[in-house]
């Protein structure tokens, strides 16, 4: 049997001529958001967990930090970008008051090329002096916002601590040991530091044998101590609100939400996946 796996902008292939496949796991076909302004419109006047709309929140002096994923995710925020921007011109704030934030947690800085893909363009040209890198070893532009109840010290970035409003961006997906990708994922880990980011990743292995926790499991939120842990992190120093992409198979956004960072009034569609057994 011949696979092919995404990797980057490529593809590698490989041949699992000694591997019994006992199934492959894709997700079904679901239809792309046909009207990208349209649908964060909607979603900004009705924020899940929120109630009022997103625009009451702003002032015309205030700050505004915008965090992204960096290139290791693919989120397709860069359709959304413009439209958000939009959206922030239009409740007063100046846009010499708007910057962004790449949420790199470990990884290394993004570069130019890279901050142009994952904002778009013509978004990079305009901000492109008010684009920082997160860098989790930095410890002069960290700050301690407290302690979860498993112990993690949350060291989070200066600039996402003293904007006054701090808006994440990302895409839920599964993720193999956070139970989901996105999320509080843009602050935590994203924008943590590196003691912090080990203190939580630890938690993936089991506290007494040489073997992962089988608590942290691929598509497990509740129970999952990772997760937990990410979340209760995230919390010590919450967002104004979180956008959210959902891709379907093509890469393209099939919905988009915005919120509160941890709400669970509102439940969206379930997650469609079929299950496709090889004889």
């Amino acid at each position: 049997m011949k696979v092919s796996l995404p990797y980057g902008k490529d593809e590698i292939a490989a041949d699992l001529n000694r591997v019994c496949c006992l199934g492959i796991l894709d997700a079904a076909q679901i239809a792309q958001v046909a009207d990208i302004s349209k649908a964060l419109v909607e979603a900004l006047n009705n924020p899940i967990g929120m109630g009022a709309p997103l625009q009451q929140r702003f002032s015309p002096e205030n700050s505004v930090c915008i965090v992204v994923s960096d290139a290791s995710r693919k989120t397709r925020m860069e359709q959304v970008l413009p439209h958000l921007i939009a959206w922030l011109l239009d409740c007063g704030i100046s846009e010499r008051r708007i910057s962004f934030l790449v949420a790199t947690g470990v990884h290394r800085p993004s570069t130019p090329e890279e901050q142009a893909g994952i904002l778009g363009k013509d978004i990079f040209e305009r901000f492109c002096d008010r684009v920082y890198n997160h860098d989790a070893y930095d410890a002069g532009n960290l700050i301690r916002v407290g302690v979860t109840s498993r112990g993690t010290e949350v060291l989070l970035n200066r600039r996402a601590c003293e904007c006054e409003h701090l808006i994440l961006t990302g895409s839920a997906m599964p993720h193999y040991f956070a139970g989901f990708g996105g999320g509080r994922k843009a602050l935590m880990p994203g924008l943590a530091g590196a003691t912090s980011i080990a203190q939580n990743h630890v938690r993936s292995l089991h506290a007494t044998e040489a073997r992962l926790d089988p608590r942290v499991q691929i598509c497990r939120l509740d129970g999952n101590p990772v997760a937990e842990d990410l979340l209760e992190g995230a919390l010590l120093h919450p967002p104004a609100f979180i956008i959210n992409t959902v891709l379907n198979r093509e890469g393209n956004i099939a919905g988009l939400f915005a919120g509160e960072l941890d709400a669970d009034t509102v439940a969206p569609a379930p997650l469609q996946v079929k299950f496709t057994l090889y004889p």
